[in-house]
């Protein structure tokens, strides 16, 4: 692969041939075009970010097989005449930036806590609702009971037997039988 854009002009071409089981080639100048030959094993090709723009720069991989021949093919999975093989891009980036890390951490967490608070005040009215709309009910309950009037009469200490008609007076105070009614001192 090399690096991509610009015209001819500055161009160098690069050519390496793999030694061993893996092979490691860095590409330190930008618009290099590298040549890579008998690869059988593994190749690792580094474009470093402090030279080539990782972001805005394309990269282009032209990848050639010159097949086997019969005699390597034995070996292999590959028929006499084919080439295979795997390829891997990846961008590494081994640190992370830690105030943006931390900011959207917290800004995540004053979200998160912020919504648990809104939705526990929510519960809350939703609550004391429930509890004004309970309270209104038995209110309405107890209201709609019947009731009667009910005359008390209390006994003096000598006991004597005394029927009231409804519509008969109270005797005088001063006789020995009182009545009364409501809520007056010893009354129920």
């Amino acid at each position: 692969g090399g690096g991509g854009g610009g015209g001819e002009r500055g161009r160098e071409i690069r050519e390496e041939r793999v030694q061993g089981l893996i092979t490691y080639i860095t590409v330190w100048r930008p618009q290099t075009v590298l040549i890579v030959r008998g690869v059988r094993d593994r190749v690792v090709i580094t474009f470093p970010h402090e030279v080539h723009s990782l972001k805005s720069s394309r990269f282009y991989i032209v990848l050639r097989g010159v097949g086997r021949d019969a005699e390597g093919a034995g070996g292999g999975r590959a028929a006499p005449g084919e080439s295979q093989g795997l390829l891997f891009l990846r961008q590494d980036q081994a640190h992370i930036d830690l105030f943006v890390f931390f900011s959207v951490f917290f800004s995540c967490f004053f979200l998160f806590l912020s919504v648990c608070v809104l939705l526990w005040k929510v519960k809350q009215f939703l609550d004391f609702r429930r509890e004004q709309r309970r309270h209104l009910q038995e209110m309405t309950k107890m209201a709609s009971r019947p009731f009667a009037k009910l005359t008390v009469y209390l006994e003096p200490e000598e006991p004597q037997l005394v029927y009231l008609p409804p519509s008969a007076a109270l005797p005088p105070l001063g006789s020995t039988g009182s009545t009364r009614t409501g809520g007056g001192k010893g009354g129920l």
